[in-house]
């Protein structure tokens, strides 16, 4: 597992260089055979943004991003088992009507689509966390 929030490097199918503020990795999350570049960095009081980077043609450009509302960042693993890297994040769940600080979390599964990341799951995260 890649853990880019909170990046040991190195890890799982990632390879990473890391600072306090910043994390990035190469890996290939849409399944091509040629590594992406994950760049992750925060937003906000409490949230992470990830953006990924790669080759289409002759072109090295921006091919995917995601944001959350929670500072613990993204994850890249194959989660499903199915050969496929998933980038996944534990984002808070609203519909409980509580505050951020004690609201519960759900993971959100997302794989890189063509045209962008797609979500392909959430499951109900029953974890503890702190704001």
């Amino acid at each position: 597992m890649a853990k880019l929030g909170h990046l040991a490097a190195p890890l799982g199918p990632a390879e990473s260089e890391v600072s306090s503020l910043l994390s990035a990795a190469a890996a290939d999350v849409n399944g091509d055979g040629v590594p992406e570049v994950l760049v992750q960095f925060p937003v906000g009081a409490h949230g992470s943004a990830l953006q990924v980077f790669g080759v289409r043609g002759s072109r090295f450009e921006l091919m995917g991003e995601l944001a959350s509302g929670t500072p613990e960042g993204f994850d890249v693993e194959d989660y499903d088992g199915d050969g496929r890297l998933e980038v996944v994040a534990r984002e808070t769940d609203w519909s409980a009507g509580e505050p951020y600080a004690t609201a519960p979390r759900i993971t959100v599964y997302y794989r890189l689509g063509p045209r962008g990341f797609i979500e392909v799951s959430r499951r109900p995260d029953r974890t503890n966390h702190s704001a």
